[in-house]
């Protein structure tokens, strides 16, 4: 499932969030030239996030991607977005960001 979105908030911020409120492990973390991601697993999900330095080059990876979005995140989940445990990690997910997300590809 492909989520994204804008916020101000670090990575390691949202990192430390996650860990603390699901009981994650640690997220290993990596860069590139104009972009850091995270990754790591618990709550019956895999996480992979990614905040990019500008606005469009997620929209540029995958084009059904929202425009004007720095932040994305591929949650690796057997479920649907209706479930308890999908509404769960997702409110943690818009705490951690101080925003709303928006599933734009369900795999």
């Amino acid at each position: 499932m492909y989520l994204a979105c804008k916020s101000d908030a670090s990575l390691d911020q949202v990192c430390a969030s996650l860990e603390q409120s699901l009981g994650l492990d640690a997220f290993d973390r990596d860069a590139e030239d104009t972009w850091i991601y995270a990754r790591s697993a618990g709550a019956g999900f895999g996480f992979n996030i990614t905040r990019t330095d500008d606005t469009e080059t997620i929209s540029a990876w995958m084009q059904s991607a929202p425009h004007d979005v720095n932040y994305q995140l591929i949650l690796s989940y057997y479920g649907t977005p209706e479930t308890a445990e999908f509404q769960r990690v997702r409110s943690a997910l818009q705490q951690a960001l101080s925003t709303e997300l928006q599933i734009y590809h369900e795999a």
